[in-house]
């Protein structure tokens, strides 16, 4: 498949990654998203949400690796889900709470 130029090198934010709801966790993990470290390789996938009987379009963070729902793409993504559809991805910084920074703090909670 043709790579989509409009997107690359672009960064996206990945939400819930503390969370296991909504598929985001298994047999292995309690959270998956608590696999995610830099360098982790992640695919994004548009898909359909039900949340509180309403099917919603998605765009969900897969682990390449595991197969594990690691979170979703935030909200403002899915207009453009078909670009991101299939697209692979690096995790370059994982957010913490225990973070030194108050900025990363910030965003974090913001997540």
């Amino acid at each position: 498949e043709k790579i989509r130029s409009n997107i690359v090198n672009t960064r996206v934010e990945i939400v819930g990654i503390n969370a296991s709801d909504r598929g985001r966790s298994c047999n292995k993990h309690q959270i998956c998203g608590g696999i995610v470290k830099e360098g982790t390789v992640i695919r994004l996938a548009l898909v359909s949400l039900v949340i509180d009987g309403v099917e919603e379009p998605a765009i969900e963070a897969v682990d390449v690796e595991g197969g594990c729902r690691v979170g979703f793409g935030r909200r403002h993504l899915i207009k453009h889900g078909v670009a991101y559809n299939g697209a692979i991805c690096r995790a370059t910084e994982v957010l913490s709470k225990d973070s030194t920074s108050p900025t990363m703090q910030q965003l974090y909670y913001k997540n």
